[in-house]
């Protein structure tokens, strides 16, 4: 019986863990998308402007969908 509960403790700190991890992963992706939102572009050349723009367009289009 005592080993069922400890089963049951450690799936919830599994869940707890992978939630947190889930939490900041997201959180990184937003810092990233944001870095990627307001960069400065004045300095780019056309390569690094256009690849800047298609990964803003990617992300307008994830957050639309959401």
């Amino acid at each position: 019986m005592a080993s069922i509960e400890l089963d049951k403790e450690a799936l919830e700190l599994e869940k707890k863990r992978a939630a947190t991890e889930e939490k900041r992963a997201e959180a990184e992706l937003i810092k990233q998308e944001k870095e990627i939102m307001f960069a400065d572009t004045t300095s780019l050349n056309p390569l690094q402007r256009e690849w800047l723009e298609t990964m803003q367009k990617k992300i307008v289009e994830r957050q639309r969908e959401n």
